[in-house]
């Protein structure tokens, strides 16, 4: 699971992938979620650096 993850990280930000090292504002991160949802959703991943 952890290489899946290196994997995502690695490919980079897209339309489907958001990384964020961290969320300080919770409604952030629902506008994210939310832009996600009403798009072809996608995957965020929170607590990770973008390499």
């Amino acid at each position: 699971m952890c290489e899946d993850v290196f994997d995502l990280i690695s490919t980079g930000e897209s339309q489907t992938l958001e990384i964020k090292e961290s969320v300080r504002n919770p409604l952030d991160l629902s506008r994210l979620i939310c832009a996600f949802a009403n798009a072809d959703g996608g995957k965020i991943l929170v607590g990770f650096k973008e390499s």
